[in-house]
C-alpha cells in the first residue's frame, strides 16, 4: 500500500499485473491495430466478443488469464456494459489508463495520519 495508507509505498505485484492485463483485455475491446490482436480476433473471438466468450481446455495460459480479469472486473461491476464503461473512463480521465486500473485492482487502505512521522 502507499505510505499514506500506512504501507511500505511498494507496488502490489499482483495489482499490477491484472492492470497490465487489463490494458490487453481493452485493446483486444478496441480492437486495436496489432498482429496479436487480429490473431486473437481469428483465434478466439471468432464468433463472439470479448465479453461473453468462454475458456476451453486448449485454451492458451495467457488468454485464461486475461479471461480471468475480465470475470474479475464482471464481479465487482456487473455486466459487460459497466465494464466497458468503467475500462472507458480509464482511457479518457486525466492520468494513464494503467494508473487508473492499478488504483481499481489494489487494496484501498485508509489514510493515516502518522504517516509523515514514520516516513520523515
Amino acid at each position: 500500500m502507499p505510505k499514506t495508507e500506512g504501507g511500505l509505498g511498494l507496488f502490489d505485484l499482483k495489482a499490477r499485473n491484472r492492470s497490465f492485463i487489463g490494458k490487453q483485455l481493452w485493446n483486444i475491446h478496441l480492437k486495436t491495430d496489432s498482429v496479436w490482436i487480429r490473431w486473437i480476433h481469428h483465434f478466439y473471438l471468432r464468433s463472439g466478443i470479448v465479453w461473453s466468450v468462454q475458456t476451453h481446455s486448449s485454451s492458451s495460459p495467457l488468454w485464461k488469464v486475461i479471461l480471468s480479469v475480465r470475470d474479475l472486473l464482471s464481479q465487482h461491476c456487473g455486466d459487460s456494459e459497466v465494464n466497458i464503461s468503467l475500462m472507458s473512463q480509464w482511457s479518457f480521465v486525466a492520468g494513464p489508463f494503467l494508473h487508473h486500473a492499478y488504483n481499481f485492482f489494489r487494496p484501498i487502505g485508509s489514510v493515516v495520519s502518522w504517516n509523515r512521522v514514520v516516513w520523515e
